[in-house]
């Protein structure tokens, strides 16, 4: 999960969470107070979702409480995603 923030370097732990096949929360840049960190994680096309703070938590419960939710929290790293 990816928070409000300066800098890129949440961009790298994006890259590593999807290069093991995790799942990447971001913070919506237009709710943060400083949205470059935001930015820079959406712009390495490995987040799926992009949400404000308070639908964060909830969107964690219901991925780790669904049914099938473990398969819900791993994906497959698709050929094309940029992990470098």
């Amino acid at each position: 999960m990816i928070l409000t923030g300066r800098l890129a370097d949440g961009a790298n732990g994006c890259r590593a969470v999807k290069r093991n096949g995790g799942r990447v929360l971001v913070q919506d840049p237009a709710t943060a107070e400083a949205s470059s960190m935001p930015a820079h994680a959406i712009a390495t096309g490995c987040v799926d979702f992009v949400l404000p703070p308070d639908r964060l938590a909830s969107a964690v419960l219901a991925l780790t409480t669904a049914p099938g939710g473990a398969e819900l929290l791993t994906v497959p790293v698709p050929p094309w995603a940029c992990l470098n």
